[in-house]
């Protein structure tokens, strides 16, 4: 199983940083994910943040709650078991607008792609996250995957 969820920073810095703090929904979520991503021979997620403080302009609830509320997290990099880095700025071309998972969706042509692609629709299909917002989502997703718990959430969105 992916043992290891490391913050893409240097070591000294994820020492005292609050970036790393999750809500134990999340890390719940995560712990299944592991199960997922275990199949795919991944040992370590390195990912932007977690918990991420609350901004000034916050416009509404629900930009409380993603980040700040620790229930959230941005994962840049899949480290696979023999080295392989899944990169998914490198990997995954964004193409905005284009449907990530199911009929329709847009065929990748690099492997890493597809593995990439694979793993975030497999995680739709076991509905492991409220929100799955990807390089084909926007401009502000093109470097990572968002994961995302909503408390209160009766549906699943993924882009």
């Amino acid at each position: 199983m992916a043992s290891r969820f490391t913050r893409a920073s240097p070591k000294r810095e994820r020492e005292t940083s609050t970036l790393e703090i999750l809500d134990a929904r999340l890390a719940l979520a995560l712990d299944d994910f592991c199960a997922l991503l275990a199949r795919h021979a991944i040992v370590e997620l390195v990912h932007y943040d977690m918990y991420r403080p609350p901004g000034d302009g916050a416009r509404d609830e629900q930009e409380r709650i993603r980040h700040p509320g620790g229930l959230a997290i941005d994962v840049g990099t899949f480290r696979k078991r023999d080295g392989t880095r899944l990169d998914v700025k490198r990997d995954w071309p964004s193409n905005i607008g284009a449907k990530t998972c199911g009929d329709g969706a847009l065929e990748h042509w690099s492997r890493e792609a597809r593995e990439l692609v694979s793993i975030v629709c497999e995680a739709a299909d076991e509905r492991l996250f409220h929100f799955e917002l990807t390089p084909d989502c926007d401009a502000a997703h093109a470097d990572h995957v968002h994961l995302e718990l909503r408390p209160g959430a009766h549906s699943f969105i993924f882009n």
